[in-house]
């Protein structure tokens, strides 16, 4: 009995993410108000730019900055909580442009730079403190 309470009650807590779904598209309608506030926000600004004076434009450019942030800051949250929350993401399938689909490669070039064509070892379970230690005094001692 305690069983198929215990499985009843992790079936509706793992498919009750699907709330966030709904969420994530409001979301994606504030970032659709940003764009045109933004560019209501740019209207506005050359459109006066001629009688504006100059600490009126800093704010102004500053408000239109904080816009861009909070914007970018909607587009991090709907991706990561999307991702991690609802369901993964198949970049690939939406575009051949995307960005995603060039960063493995970007990654592993070094660019002609000896300094980047060592690759990062992770430790294993044979490392020891005492390898550590060494290994880290050589670093220093070389350098």
């Amino acid at each position: 009995m305690a069983s198929k309470l215990e499985e009843a009650t992790e079936k509706l807590l793992f498919s009750s993410r699907w709330v966030l779904a709904p969420i994530f598209l409001g979301l994606s309608l504030a970032l659709v108000a940003l764009g045109f506030k933004f560019f209501q926000e740019a209207w506005h600004v050359f459109s006066t730019l001629i009688v504006m004076d100059e600490a009126d434009l800093v704010l102004k450019v500053l408000a239109m900055i904080d816009i861009a942030l909070v914007g970018s800051l909607i587009i991090m949250v709907m991706f990561s909580g999307y991702e991690n929350f609802v369901s993964t993401i198949d970049a690939k399938s939406l575009s051949s442009n995307v960005c995603a689909d060039k960063l493995p490669s970007l990654v592993s070039t070094n660019h002609g730079h000896p300094s980047r064509t060592r690759a990062m070892k992770p430790r294993g379970h044979n490392s020891s403190p005492s390898t550590r230690r060494s290994s880290l005094a050589s670093v220093v001692d070389a350098a």
